[in-house]
């Protein structure tokens, strides 16, 4: 069997958006191209690490345990990078390989922009934040300019890869496209049989119409713009809810308690099990994005959940590359620059009145386009 090896410090018990793409992706590489992932997390064991078929989890502390666990595997294919503290080891990974005369390539997953820390920071943080870019960009142009290739997630990320590259890597530095995409296609039984049964458990009538924020409330996720969008929302239709699937606190509690004084919202951090569950009893996923580096480059693994769970999705042109989907699919969506309230609930209806068609143009898109194994399938992993 082929070996990949990941190199990062991201904490992998945090289901966030770059873990969710580390695992479901390594999950794909087994099951299409038969290559395991060995991660090597660099720091101090402070959590039982992940482990599956598919997807060994190490901790190491230092650079002795990393050459221990990298010499002790055969038939190594790539090094991947994440993280800042991952491409500072690259050139004592290339070295490591070298001794092993080993011709593994050493490639950098890079899932999201640098200028987001700026971007998302105000006053004497922004200043901080700059100082952070600034190193954080250098360690990625040595690393980037050393590597063999990189895993993004949308051509514009493709783009702003090649715009740090030097001329003379250009030829022959390989970029890969892997969307944040989905493991299976959800069939239009289980979808159906998981709306009827959520919506039962939370007295949610089959007319009404959900609206869904699912995250971890970054900043640059907009929470408090999309709660006033709700608020036009329940101002224009009494036939609403609204979910908010993400971490909470006392503050956030009362904020939407205020916001919504009828009651018609449920706050819920959801666990691996419950999530897509829950949303496929919602009707609409709602994307709100600024228009700046972090989105233009982005390809949230929200988009391709809604999506997977049948939901009409809500979305601005911030993040270019869902958008064009959406558009080239020809499956409505709600689009959040243009539309008016009316037209926005009249798209909502239509979709509810053939909820079935729906749901099979979700699928069909889902499978030609974000499902894991057919991304995978697509790619030539070849140097």
């Amino acid at each position: 069997m082929r070996r990949i090896v990941l190199l990062t410090h991201a904490d992998l018990r945090q289901r966030a958006g770059d873990v969710s793409l580390i695992l479901r992706r390594a999950e794909a590489f087994f099951k299409q191209l038969n290559m395991s992932t060995k991660c090597i997390l660099l720091q101090k064991q402070n959590y039982v690490p992940f482990t599956s078929e598919w997807f060994i989890s190490v901790f190491a502390e230092d650079n002795n345990a990393i050459r221990r666990e990298i010499y002790s595997l055969e038939d190594l294919e790539l090094v991947m990078l994440y993280g800042r503290k991952a491409l500072e080891k690259i050139t004592f990974i290339k070295k490591i390989l070298q001794r092993m005369n080993s011709r593994a390539r050493v490639i950098i997953d890079i899932q999201g922009a640098l200028e987001e820390a700026v971007e998302y920071s105000n006053g004497m943080q922004k200043i901080i934040s700059y100082s952070k870019y600034l190193l954080k960009r250098s360690v990625f142009k040595i690393a980037l300019n050393r590597a063999d290739g990189a895993f993004v997630v949308s051509d514009e990320l493709s783009e702003y890869c090649s715009n740090h590259l030097q001329k003379s890597k250009t030829n022959d530095f390989r970029i890969f496209k892997v969307r944040c995409g989905v493991v299976d296609v959800i069939g239009m039984e289980q979808k159906v049989l998981w709306r009827n049964k959520i919506r039962r458990s939370l007295s949610i009538e089959d007319n009404i119409k959900v609206f869904v924020f699912s995250g971890y409330r970054m900043a640059w996720q907009k929470i408090d713009e999309t709660i006033e969008k709700f608020k036009e929302f329940d101002k224009h239709d009494k036939e609403s809810f609204f979910a908010f699937y993400c971490n909470t606190d006392r503050q956030f509690e009362a904020m939407i308690r205020n916001s919504f004084p009828r009651g018609n919202y449920i706050i819920k951090h959801l666990n691996s099990e419950e999530y897509f569950k829950y949303l496929c009893a919602c009707d609409v996923g709602f994307l709100f994005r600024d228009y700046n580096v972090t989105n233009q480059v982005a390809f949230p693994n929200k988009f391709s959940d809604y999506l997977n769970s049948g939901l009409i999705v809500a979305i601005n042109k911030a993040i270019p590359e869902p958008y064009r989907v959406l558009q080239r699919s020809g499956i409505e969506y709600i689009d959040l620059d243009s539309d008016t309230i009316d037209i926005m609930f009249d798209k909502i209806v239509k979709r509810k009145e053939d909820l079935p068609g729906f749901y099979k143009k979700t699928e069909d898109l889902c499978s030609k386009e974000l499902l894991y194994s057919s991304q995978i399938k697509r790619l030539n992993i070849s140097f």
